[in-house]
Formats: C-alpha cells, sequence, structure tokens
C-alpha cells in the first residue's frame, strides 16, 4: 500500500502525542542531560548501562574482545575496566559539547554528527584490529540521541526497515547527492545512510506538515506508526 500526504498526516499527529514511553524516555533524558560529561565511572556507566538495557543494545552482550579469558569477564568488570576507562580518557566530551550548540540539525552539522557516532563506535570497540563496526552502531546511535536528541536519530533493524515505507517522501535527488558528499568521509556507511534519509524525511515533515516535529517523533513513527 503506497501512504500519500494524508496518511503521513495521520502518522505524523499519533507520533507526536504523549504515549506511556515518554516517562521512561524523560528518564534517560534526564539521566544524561545532568551527567552530560564523561568524568567519572559510575555516571558513565549509569548512562551505558541503563540506555543499553532499555533500548535492548547492552554493550557486554557484544563483547568481541580477542583475549583467550575474555569469555570469562563478568559485565560489571567489563563496565568498570573497559567501557569507562574508554569513555572517560577519550575526546567525546569536547566533540559533545561542540554540538550541543546546535539546536538542530542542517546542512552545516551533518558531517560533525556523522562523525561522532562513527567514533563512538571506534572508542567502543573491544578489538582495535576488529573492522566491524556493526555492533556498536545501534547502541551509539541511542546513548547519542539521549545525550543530543535534536541532533540524532535513532538506528536498529525496526526503524532501518520501517523507514522504507516513506521513501516517498524523500527527496531522492537530495538523497543522492549528500551520499555521494559523504561516500569517503570518515564516517560509519549504515549509519549514514539512515540518518540522510531519516534528515530528508523530517525535513519534509516539517515543511509540509508540523514544524514541532523532532527526532524523537520520528523514531515513534518509525517504531509504532509505520
Amino acid at each position: 500500500m503506497t501512504l500519500t500526504e494524508k496518511d503521513l498526516s495521520e502518522k505524523i499527529e499519533k507520533s507526536i502525542r504523549e504515549n506511556d514511553w515518554d516517562f521512561g524516555n524523560k528518564v534517560l533524558y534526564d539521566l544524561c542531560t545532568h551527567n552530560f560529561e564523561h568524568k567519572e565511572d559510575k555516571k558513565i556507566i549509569a548512562k551505558v548501562w541503563l540506555i543499553g538495557r532499555a533500548y535492548a543494545a547492552s554493550v557486554e552482550r557484544q563483547r568481541t574482545i580477542s583475549d583467550n579469558n575474555s569469555e570469562n569477564i563478568s559485565a560489571e568488570k567489563y563496565y568498570k575496566d573497559f567501557i569507562a576507562p574508554r569513555l572517560k580518557e577519550s575526546e567525546i566530551d569536547a566533540k559533545l559539547l561542540t554540538l550541543k550548540a546546535s539546536k538542530r540539525i542542517n546542512y552545516d552539522n551533518l558531517k560533525e554528527i556523522l562523525n561522532l557516532h562513527s567514533r563512538l563506535i571506534e572508542i567502543l570497540k573491544d578489538d582495535p584490529n576488529n573492522k566491524n563496526k556493526q555492533n556498536r552502531r545501534s547502541f551509539s546511535s541511542k546513548y547519542l540521541h539521549f545525550h543530543l536528541p535534536e541532533l540524532f536519530f535513532i538506528y536498529d533493524s525496526i526503524a532501518y526497515a520501517s523507514l522504507n515505507k516513506y521513501k516517498l517522501f524523500i527527496d531522492t535527488n537530495s538523497l543522492k547527492k549528500l551520499k555521494k558528499e559523504y561516500k569517503d568521509e570518515n564516517v560509519d556507511p549504515a549509519y549514514t545512510d539512515f540518518f540522510l534519509a531519516c534528515y530528508l524525511l523530517k525535513e519534509h515533515i516539517n515543511e509540509e506538515h508540523d514544524e514541532r516535529f523532532n527526532c524523537r517523533n520520528l523514531d515513534n513513527l518509525l517504531l509504532y506508526y509505520s
């Protein structure tokens, strides 16, 4: 069934309405707002643990450490000895703070947004020699979304599949042009393709239907109302 603008408008209205998950999501937004930087182990662990568990992207379930004893590393030790130090010693705060000044996604900050997502994947890699970025792609998008909800779209297999139903409302030429621009940039290809399509879909909705429509609303649209 091909969607019409009228169908899209109805789905937008549902996506913007308050739902039963908003209160739980607000807890995560508040956690990241009040503990934005990565300076204390306990705060880093809380953010990574709670976001990962709430959004089915727990980092301890995706361990790919090449060490022979990796299977014996407890989740607690993994967070304390690997995840927390990696984030604390990284440059992620400088990048987050730079982007924090942006109130919405625009052409000028696309590169910084996509580079930060790719960089977080690299920071969280268990094995530096492992070239497969897939394991942390979804978690990184979710983690960054709760820190900068106006700038990051949530990526997972459901959202990716649902996006296809809205391709009709995405400017094909603009999407091809943007994809070409970022083909050789330091970005994660799969998330970049998804992100750019979401960005153009959101732009269409803001211009034609509702300028209040944001990244969280788009997540609702893809997750619940496709």
